[in-house]
């Protein structure tokens, strides 16, 4: 009986000196959260790339000089995580720019992010590369010297180029404003059926819920499917970018299709069609609803490369 409660008390003694070490270990080195409590409507990231400025206008954000309309979850992310850091220790403290270069927090290397509500600064960080891991990051925070591993990914996010944080939303109204979409295929394209897929005009008329067609090509009798009348047009109320291409670029490559989508206003889309070195089409776009010309997928384009009997019973 004497030797079992031995055995007791030193497993008890043993436990009892594990959870002190444990205790004393998370007080040492602790997961340490650092949080803005303010509404960041503003951020600039000072970068090797340049700097990128985003900037929260109502509930939209917009990017850089030009304003241009930021894809709202990736902003927000990108501004969350960084009203939110968590650390994961301190790394060393040092204002050497050779010992800052290990972690890419020296000239040139680093990223420097403001945050700023109402337009006031109200939080700095210096952000450095990833860890090896990849799901840890180096950063200093509001000028110290010290330097800490957080947790996270946002290093990359601060790489990130302008296009990627940028909406790719090109047209985007309400379902029920739409009256009428008239589809054209390019008459000065070289062989337009056979690259547009379009024989002719045709317009797709909509009231309420009846549908009607008008054009050279549609037949008296059609016998239009509403259901296919209604998923097509309301599908014309949107149409994204697969990119955006640069602001100064000139669209050269062979127009095949032009779409006017007729409401409260009326919206021009015109889809061009071209080649990539190796031969591969690519298709680009222009639309009235934005200055800038943008790159498509081929399934957008095949988006209005209908004929009248597409849409009969």
């Amino acid at each position: 009986m004497k030797t079992r409660k031995i055995i007791l008390a030193s497993s008890c003694l043993v436990l009892l000196v594990i959870a002190v070490i444990q205790s004393v270990a998370g007080r040492v080195n602790p997961v340490k959260t650092v949080t803005v409590k303010e509404a960041v409507d503003e951020i600039k990231i000072d970068r090797p790339e340049g700097l990128l400025t985003m900037k929260k206008v109502g509930d939209d954000w917009f990017i850089g000089d030009k304003n241009y309309t930021g894809n709202f979850n990736l902003c927000e992310d990108l501004v969350d995580n960084f009203k939110e850091v968590k650390l994961l220790g301190k790394v060393t403290k040092s204002d050497n720019e050779a010992v800052l270069a290990k972690y890419d927090l020296n000239e040139g290397k680093a990223c420097n992010v403001t945050l700023y509500a109402a337009g006031k600064e109200v939080k700095s960080y210096k952000v450095g590369k990833a860890s090896s891991t990849g799901s840890q990051y180096y950063l200093m925070m509001n000028g110290s010297n010290d330097v800490y591993m957080a947790s996270g990914s946002v290093d990359d996010d601060c790489h990130k180029s302008v296009n990627e944080f940028r909406s790719k939303a090109v047209i985007q109204i309400s379902k029920d404003d739409i009256q009428a979409v008239t589809v054209t295929p390019a008459e000065n394209a070289a062989g337009y059926y056979e690259k547009s897929g379009v024989e002719a005009e045709w317009t797709m008329v909509r009231d309420g819920d009846s549908f009607s067609m008008v054009g050279e090509t549609v037949p008296v009798d059609i016998d239009l499917d509403p259901e296919k009348c209604s998923n097509w047009i309301f599908g014309c109320a949107s149409y994204a970018a697969l990119d955006w291409l640069d602001d100064s670029a000139v669209i050269t490559d062979e127009k095949i299709l032009d779409i006017k989508i007729r409401g409260k206003k009326t919206i021009r889309l015109e889809l061009f069609q071209g080649a990539d070195n190796d031969g591969t089409e690519v298709y680009f776009g222009k639309c009235s609803e934005t200055p800038y010309a943008f790159k498509v997928a081929k399934y957008s384009v095949q988006k209005y490369q209908k004929n009248p009997g597409d849409f009969s019973k």
